[in-house]
């Protein structure tokens, strides 16, 4: 049972680094899209 936590709460901080990680991509790609636009129009 304290296993099963021990990896439960090893795999749950992966995940949420991994979320962490494609959410700031994710930002930069709406950035770096807004910024492509501006350049674009101007």
């Amino acid at each position: 049972m304290v296993i099963f936590f021990i990896s439960f709460g090893y795999g749950w901080t992966k995940i949420r680094f991994f979320w962490k990680r494609i959410l700031q991509q994710k930002k930069v790609n709406i950035i770096s899209t807004k910024v492509l636009l501006v350049s674009k129009e101007g």
